[in-house]
């Protein structure tokens, strides 16, 4: 078994994390100690409506395998600041003042030429959406030699093998032939492996890894920071991680820069920035984050306000027109400087005192007294999904004959009361978006039965589907693709209303209502998408879904590209539109710690079917599928201290293909509990005490009477066999999901 194999099955020893978790602890550093000394730097650009001061008066410094997190709101300046060492932000438009000191060159002064003879061989980045950074009409393979072959005199056969060798670093299965492959035939996951291995190719000093994990699911994110860990580890690799997930910052960085309107705000430890914060805007990130490790608030806390336009920045500090806490020295310009005497190295530009500073901080607690009940039963039905699959053909060859077919959903049962809220996760694949799809009537299904109040709408037709397109509505991933950029967004939320015969003069009423609700500005409602941020996109996403009172809402990863505190504030707003109009949601997402505060049940899908299915506190603090487990396993949680004390499993390889899924259970390829039984025969789903069902022969986490009283679910798959389940004596998954109950 390789290093990297065992590293994934077994998870990081807690000792090795603290021992990485304590580089970088001492801020005064030797001249040999530093390998980028970055100074002073800004970035201007020069446009039509103002100089834009991206970046304003950075500094920093990274020592030989360092992790340092840049942490911030969109529009911070982080992805300016990383792209600017890279020499990416270079135009007639752009002003550049500091420098920046990677060994002898100056990166924000030197040449084109003398960038070229660095990028990818002294420094190299990780980009956050790998498909736009791969060149899609050359084979992977092609790509990482043509880099190697920049830098280093190699001959082609040298150069490929290099190439594989790389790639079989960061766990590409069949790397000789994925090599020949196309970036079209990956995962999210697997193209993310294949930046990191082109980033790797030439053993750089320095990675810059740029939001690398944003839109990855937690297995596979586990398996990214693993790779990172192990680079560290292996070449001295000094790392900037980009990001504003908390929960992967408390997992690998050493030291934390927060960045806010073009400026770091504070810095420090990992220890000192999550355990004793002192900037009032450090103190709302951190409160922002829905936590799997602690009780869930009615709401969640966040940040009033939106970050301010980078061409009229507020004098002084620039956070006090959005911080509680402001006086009378905050119009004044606060310098980055320690105003800890016990920690000369923790900086941050608040005028507060320290003493001040911790009677006033308060990190997330969030309005416990306004908690919803969970209705997880009881509940009149209003969708019943019933054993529904959607298989697509796979054709090839010259007469384009059917070879095979795509098992997108495979026998998928369940049903979603009024007013309740249904959480689906899983991994990317799965087919949750496919199955929201096809309740939608977006696409009709291969088999099985659709119901919305008692109505068959499995294959109804256009003209019988119009009308009951007023009940059920959906908001999608991304919320610009989804709005269209020549309408003002009156047409936007209004069109739902035109087309079900709203009259006009009603329509720029309902709409000003509309955004009102969604906490806009009726005053907004002549402007065009792209004059609003990704929350406030999402929030009009979420008006034109309640223009026609729907009963049901579709929500497919609709926090997933946001900031925590901008997903704070969406979260909070879908529960009190649920509250208010007794809306049901099915929750698609692959963030498992915001699916657990707003869900009243989760439905766990692995290759087009249903794993696990139960009340949301009861999934995470007992799950039975080792899947579901894995999953909870893989959540880094923001909390350093506990990060060091857990052993992680993570589970390792790709989800199989669809189009030839396993015998038996599908996830017998990855489970480290499978046995023969798990090959022969689908595993019924069992009912468990309290509405929790699951599917596997050999579950976790429960007794020898719960599995005794076991009897098959009516939401079973057609094909399931009959086989009870089963304990066994020698557990051979320790899963650490005590830490998450």
């Amino acid at each position: 078994m390789s290093e990297l194999e065992s590293t994934r099955i077994g998870g990081v020893p807690p000792g090795d994390r603290a021992r990485a978790s304590s580089r970088g602890a001492d801020p005064s550093r030797s001249g040999t100690d530093v390998l980028l000394d970055v100074r002073n730097v800004k970035v201007d650009f020069n446009t039509e409506n103002g100089v834009v001061h991206a970046v304003d008066d950075v500094s920093f410094s990274l020592a030989p395998g360092e992790v340092l997190a840049v942490v911030g709101e969109s529009g911070s300046g982080k992805s300016v600041t990383a792209m600017t060492l890279m020499g990416l932000t270079r135009s007639p438009n752009a002003v550049f003042g500091g420098s920046a000191r990677l060994h002898d060159l100056d990166l924000i002064s030197a040449s084109g030429n003398e960038l070229r003879r660095v990028r990818g061989k002294e420094i190299a980045m990780i980009f956050q959406d790998p498909m736009t950074s791969l060149n899609p009409v050359h084979r992977i393979g092609k790509q990482i030699v043509e880099q190697i072959q920049a830098h280093e005199d190699v001959s082609d056969e040298q150069a490929m093998r290099r190439a594989v060798q790389v790639l079989e670093r960061v766990g590409i299965p069949r790397a000789q032939e994925r090599a020949a492959s196309y970036p079209h035939e990956f995962s999210g996951g697997m193209r993310q492996r294949v930046m990191i291995a082109m980033a790797m190719a030439c053993d750089p000093a320095i990675l810059i890894a740029d939001e690398p994990t944003t839109a990855l699911d937690v297995t596979i994110q586990a398996q990214i920071l693993e790779e990172m860990r192990a680079l560290r580890e292996r070449s001295e690799t000094a790392i900037i991680l980009v990001t504003h997930d908390l929960g992967v910052v408390a997992d690998i960085a050493d030291r934390i820069a927060v960045m806010y309107a073009g400026r770091i705000v504070e810095m420090g430890t990992l220890d000192e920035i999550f355990y004793d914060p002192q900037h009032p805007y450090t103190w709302g990130l951190l409160g922002s984050i829905a936590r799997i490790d602690r009780d869930r608030p009615g709401r969640l806390p966040s940040i009033p306000g939106m970050p301010p336009s980078l061409i009229n920045r507020p004098q002084g500090c620039h956070f006090r027109p959005r911080c509680r806490h402001e006086f009378e020295a905050c119009p004044r310009y606060p310098e980055l400087e320690s105003r800890l005497g016990e920690a000369p190295g923790h900086h941050d530009r608040c005028w507060l005192s320290a003493e001040e500073k911790r009677t006033r901080r308060v990190v997330g607690e969030g309005e416990r007294d306004r908690a919803r009940s969970r209705r997880c039963g009881g509940v009149t039905a209003l969708l019943e999904v019933a054993h529904v699959k959607q298989h697509f053909p796979v054709r090839r060859g010259v007469f384009n004959r059917v070879s095979g077919h795509v098992h997108a959903v495979d026998d998928v049962s369940f049903s979603l009361g009024r007013g309740e809220t249904l959480g689906l996760v899983g991994e990317s694949g799965c087919g949750k978006t496919t199955l929201s799809r096809t309740i939608m009537r977006l696409l009709e299904p291969t088999d099985g039965t659709i119901e919305l109040e008692g109505r068959d709408i499995s294959h109804a037709r256009s003209r019988e589907l119009r009308p009951l397109r007023k009940d059920v509505q959906m908001v999608f991933q991304d919320p610009f693709a989804s709005l269209n950029p020549r309408k003002r967004i009156v047409q936007i939320v209004g069109a739902p209303l035109m087309h079900h015969g709203v009259p006009r003069q009603e329509i720029g009423r309902r709409t000003n209502e509309l955004l009102t609700r969604v906490g806009l500005s009726p005053e907004h409602a002549n402007r065009f998408p792209h004059e609003f941020s990704g929350g406030q996109r999402q929030r009009i996403g979420i008006a034109r879904a309640l223009a026609l009172s729907p009963k049901l809402i579709v929500l497919d990863e609709p926090v997933s590209a946001l900031d925590v505190s901008i997903q704070a504030q969406v979260v909070n707003l879908l529960e009190d539109i649920q509250e208010e109009l007794g809306v049901a949601y099915l929750f698609v997402a692959h963030d498992l710690s915001v699916v657990r505060h707003v869900s009243d049940r989760i439905a766990v899908m692995y290759l087009g079917r249903v794993m696990e299915l139960s009340p949301s506190e009861e999934l995470y603090s007992k799950p039975i599928h080792p899947y579901t487990a894995a999953l909870l396993s893989a959540i880094p949680v923001p909390d350093p201290r506990a990060n060091r004390d857990r052993r992680r499993v993570v589970v390792g390889g790709e989800p199989p293909s669809p189009i030839d899924p396993p015998s038996g259970c599908v996830f017998r390829t990855r489970c480290p509990r499978a046995r023969e039984l798990c090959r022969n025969e689908v595993p019924r789903l069992s009912e468990y005490p309290g509405g929790h069902v699951a599917a596997c022969h050999f579950p976790l986490n429960v007794s020898e009477v719960e599995v005794g009283c076991a009897g098959k679910s009516p939401l079973s798959t057609r094909d399931s066999g009959n086989t009870a389940p089963a304990l066994v004596e020698d557990d051979e998954m320790p899963l650490d999901t005590g830490a998450l109950a």
